[in-house]
């Protein structure tokens, strides 16, 4: 099983990826930058071969890969191209028959709902109510990880000790946002609503409420962001 997972929308991507793992959870799962243990991984002959999920950072991209390759990989290996730029027409032709293809554009909607989290909750709800009409994936998970963001730069990390806690990079620009974004909310509440917001996910994945997410983290925000 080929994916093909490609988009700008690096939080997406991520948390399609955890799907897929989290599937694939009793293979051995190896992740893969370098060309050559590559080739070493994918076409070396093995005495007892053993079923792997191998994941392949902008391998496409980089052209650390040939596409008349895909024929020649054995089909006890589950391989994950993850794509952090979109691909052309012509690269996303040659896919059409040999892998799933993924794409994860950026929504919009959803990061001005992120990047309205302060004080007071008026602005976050509004467009929480735009985006009753939109169909978000992983809204929770989204809300989540900036809490967590917050969470980090509050407690003085940088961005490559962040990067390493939610387990992939954040750039020096995304970074700066958080800061200013974190200047004005009191470390507490955030944690506060990092709790809320899981438990809101747990409840929604376990069918343990008959709200609707949108109203769920209405309810939280009006609870706990004070002007």
């Amino acid at each position: 099983m080929i994916f093909v997972l490609h988009g700008t929308d690096g939080d997406a991507s991520h948390s399609r990826l955890s799907q897929i793992l989290v599937k694939y959870k009793g293979l051995e799962k190896i992740y893969l930058q370098n060309p050559d243990d590559f080739y070493l991984t994918v076409f070396s002959q093995e005495i007892i071969e053993s079923e792997k999920i191998i994941i392949l950072e902008n391998f496409l991209k980089d052209k650390k890969f040939k596409f008349t390759q895909f024929a020649e990989i054995g089909k006890n290996k589950v391989l994950i191209f993850w794509e952090k730029s979109q691909l052309t027409q012509l690269q996303l032709k040659k896919l059409v028959n040999v892998a799933t293809v993924e794409e994860f554009k950026p929504q919009t909607l959803l990061f001005s709902f992120l990047d309205s989290i302060g004080p007071g909750p008026k602005n976050a709800i509004g467009f929480l109510k735009k985006m009753e009409k939109e169909k978000i994936i992983g809204l929770s998970w989204h809300l989540s990880n900036r809490l967590l963001l917050l969470i980090l730069c509050k407690m003085r990390l940088d961005n490559i000790k962040a990067g390493t806690i939610i387990g992939r990079s954040v750039a020096p620009w995304q970074w700066q946002r958080i800061k200013v974004q974190a200047l004005n909310l009191d470390l507490k509440v955030l944690l506060t609503l990092f709790s809320g917001v899981l438990k809101i996910e747990t409840m929604i994945k376990t069918g343990g409420t008959a709200f609707k997410e949108n109203t769920l983290i209405t309810l939280m925000f009006l609870k706990y962001l004070k002007d």
